[in-house]
């Protein structure tokens, strides 16, 4: 498996992401893949969705009264609904970036991370980017 390969995928992915502009703004793609094959790619939207809504519950958010913006991996498992795959063997890639195009933690949120883990992915096949623009693993 080629990681840098994957979080360049990523990143350039993550250019589709619409955000307000301001300096606490960030860029964030996802790919998810399974037997080196793109399955499907997210990036961070200002649409919202139920899916969203309903797991941002996990990060203790009121959800009637919060934005239930949705985020580039949340995009990616909804993208990805219809394949008949072992999702013990997918991976996911999150890549983020600042407004100022330095590299930013991207681990995924709770609710990002439920709705993985539900999926069936496994934690030590969730890479992200850190702020030194090195991937981590979950573990």
């Amino acid at each position: 498996m080629n990681i840098n390969k994957y979080f360049s995928f990523a990143k350039n992915i993550s250019q589709y992401s619409c955000f307000c502009g301001d300096k606490t703004s960030r860029h964030t793609g996802c790919v998810i893949i399974h037997k080196n094959r793109v399955i499907s790619v997210g990036y961070n939207t200002n649409k919202e969705h139920p899916m969203q809504k309903k797991y941002n519950k996990e990060r203790g958010f009121n959800t009637d009264n919060c934005i239930n913006s949705l985020h580039a991996e949340m995009a990616a498992i909804i993208k990805s609904d219809g394949y008949n795959i072992d999702w013990s063997k997918a991976t996911i890639f999150v890549y983020r970036e600042r407004a100022n195009g330095k590299c930013a933690m991207a681990r995924p949120c709770k609710a990002c991370m439920k709705a993985i883990t539900d999926r069936g992915i496994r934690l030590d096949h969730i890479y992200y980017t850190n702020e030194k623009g090195e991937y981590e693993v979950c573990e």
